[in-house]
Formats: structure tokens, sequence, C-alpha cells
């Protein structure tokens, strides 16, 4: 067995180490920013498997995000039922999207969640078989179906992207549960190296649809979130991450010196800009409080509906945080995976491995996890 520390608080060194930039974290891993050696796993406490609750110390690193992201900090804590569950939030979430389309005349098809339910129900049925000749075969069953959700929602999302709708985030967090459905039944198989390949493959593809709807909540002004309207609201800091997200080699005097022209002509031309806007942040048809107008998204002649936007930037740049936390997560899942294969372990005794105590009576539902260096590196 691996020897492992395990801490209910942050190391100190830990701290430093990410605020001075020398570690990195991704999703539930911290690793040394330059030789991408792992140095610490953050994992969920068993009573906070569904809404962690990260001290204020993590928190203040982690960022508000995190605990607003749709998947856990690490693999083994993200079993079907989890997923399940999340998949039953994102169908609520697209039945009440459905109700604000259906004033512009549209709507969407959400009849493909039944087929990924009854996926993900057969999976876990097959976990309880005890004859393991047919709890292979229907885990592959199973599988198959994920594949088939894959597919589908994948094309669902593109087409939300081509328009710029305003469920393109619902989407993206549905193609990545389908990939981790699939990933965590080859997981439960020994499969371990498809199940690398399948998160490989998903992090490929949800990088590129992550960052195009990152770049879309961004505007065609990103200096709009450093309005004085968002004073208190959107900070240099926040607009920042999200820009050293998309290129690591952003700072806080770059992104402000690129934007300072960009807010003055924010100012002088805010009509252009509002026309630009995606419908995912800005739709006249459903957001404008005001007397009805024809179905169109130009704006009223002579409304004031500058401060309508403003009032929704605030939202968007918390949709472009979580949605950047979702795939670094799913990233920190990969790593995970490759971690396993490079240990040689199964699947079944990394569980073990990262098993958790109990949260204590303090509330500390957010466990880090040390595994000595030597562990890997002599791997």
């Amino acid at each position: 067995m691996i020897p492992l520390t395990t801490t209910l608080s942050v190391p100190d060194d830990i701290v430093v180490g990410l605020t001075t930039g020398v570690l990195e974290r991704v999703g539930g891993v911290v690793r040394d920013a330059e030789t991408k050696q792992i140095v610490l796993w953050l994992r969920e406490g068993a009573a906070s498997a569904v809404t962690p609750t990260p001290s204020p110390q993590l928190l203040s690193l982690l960022g508000a995000s995190s605990v607003a992201s749709m998947l856990t900090f690490g693999v083994t804590a993200i079993g079907l039922p989890l997923i399940l569950q999340r998949i039953t939030m994102i169908e609520e979430r697209l039945h009440r999207i459905q109700q604000q389309l259906e004033i512009i005349g549209q709507k969407q098809d959400l009849s493909f969640f039944a087929n990924f339910r009854a996926a993900l129900d057969l999976a876990a049925n097959a976990l309880t078989m005890a004859n393991s000749a047919h709890r292979y075969a229907a885990l592959h069953q199973a599988i198959n179906r994920f594949l088939e959700a894959r597919h589908v929602y994948t094309g669902l999302l593109d087409t939300q992207l081509s328009v710029r709708g305003s469920a393109i985030d619902a989407h993206l967090q549905t193609v990545a549960l389908a990939y981790l459905a699939t990933a965590r039944c080859y997981l439960e198989l020994e499969e371990i190296a498809t199940a690398q390949r399948t998160l490989a493959e998903g992090t490929v593809a949800l990088r590129l649809r992550t960052e195009r709807l990152v770049r879309m909540l961004l505007t065609s002004n990103p200096g709009a979130y450093l309005h004085p309207a968002l004073r208190g609201k959107v900070s240099l800091r926040r607009l920042t991450n999200v820009y050293r997200w998309l290129d690591p080699a952003f700072d806080e005097d770059t992104v402000f010196e690129m934007h300072r022209v960009d807010l003055a002509q924010l100012v002088r031309q805010s009509d252009t800009w509002v026309k630009e806007l995606a419908p995912i942040i800005w739709d006249h048809r459903m957001h404008y409080q005001g007397p009805r107008v024809p179905i169109t998204n130009e704006p009223m002649p002579g409304a004031n509906i500058e401060a309508q936007v403003f009032k929704r930037l605030p939202e968007a740049m918390q949709r472009a945080e979580v949605a950047i936390e979702d795939m670094r997560r799913f990233e920190g899942y990969q790593l995970e995976v490759e971690t396993i294969q490079r240990l040689g372990t199964s699947f079944t005794d990394w569980r073990q491995i990262a098993q958790l105590p109990e949260p204590t009576s303090d509330g500390a539902q957010l466990i880090c996890i040390r595994m000595p260096v030597a562990a890997l590196a002599s791997r």
C-alpha cells in the first residue's frame, strides 16, 4: 500500500506554492507548474460528495466557481449514482431554459435524457451482479448507450455553439458526464488503458468547445467587464484568471493594457457592442424588461438597455469560470487515471488507497491527500 499523508487543512507550503504560481491546480490535482510532478490530491469527504463546502482558506485559493462545478475533485468520487443526479439537475435546468425559449417560439428536444438515465440505471444494476459474465455484458451494453449519448449530445452542443444559444454550458456538462460514465464503466472493468483513452479523447473534444464558450462569454469587447458599472462585482483578477486559462502568459497588467482603449470604445459605441452580444448573454427578445416588441434581437429604438445588459455580465463571468473549473476537473480525472496506470495498480486498489475518513465534527469536508514524490517518480 502506498503511504499517504491526509490532512483536513491545506498545508502551508501548498498555499504558498499556489499563491506564487510555483504550483498549479488542475481540478483535484495540485502539481509543480514547471515539472508537472503531482504533489497533492484534493478529495471530497463522504458527506460532501453532493455539495462540497471548502474551508474559507481553500475557497480563496479555488475560487467561488469551484463550489458551482458540476464535477467532483476525483474520479473515484463521481460514481454512477452521482452522475445520474447531475444529469437530472441539468435536465431540470434545460426545462427552465425551454420555458424562456417558448417566449420567442423556439424549442429543444429533451427526450434523449431518458435514454441516458436508462443507461446509467443499467450500469448501476450491472455493478450489483454476482455473475461476472452477466456483469461484463451489462456494463458493455451500458457503454454502447453512453457512446450513443456522447454523439447525440455533442451534436446538440455544436448546434448550440453555432447559434450561441443559452443552453451551451448545460450541453457541455452533459457531454462531459457521458464521457465520464463511459470511462467509469471501463474502470469498473479494470480496463485502465481504455478508460484513459476515453478521458484523453474527451479532454480534446471538451477543451475546444469550452474555449469557444469562454471566448463567447468574454464578448466582442471584454473590456466591458472592467466597466465602472461592475465595480465590486467583477474584478480585474477574475478577468485575468479567465484569460490565463486561455493563455498562461497573461497577467493583470497585460489584460488591463489590452482593454484600456477597448473600454473607451465601449463607452462611445455601446449600441454596437450590445448588438454583437451572444444570446447566451443577452437576448432582447427574452431579457428586455419593458414593452413587448416584435421578435428581433435589435434593441428597441431609444430604449436604454445598457443597464440591463450590464446586470447580466456578472452571471456571464460566473458561467465562464464554472466552465473552466469543469474543464480543469475533467483534465484532473485524466491525470488521475494516468497515475493509476503509472503505478500499475488496479482501480479497486486505487479506491482503497484514496479512501477517505469520515468528515470531522468541525465541518471539514475537503481533504488533502499527499503522496510521496518517490511513489510516482520511481515508476
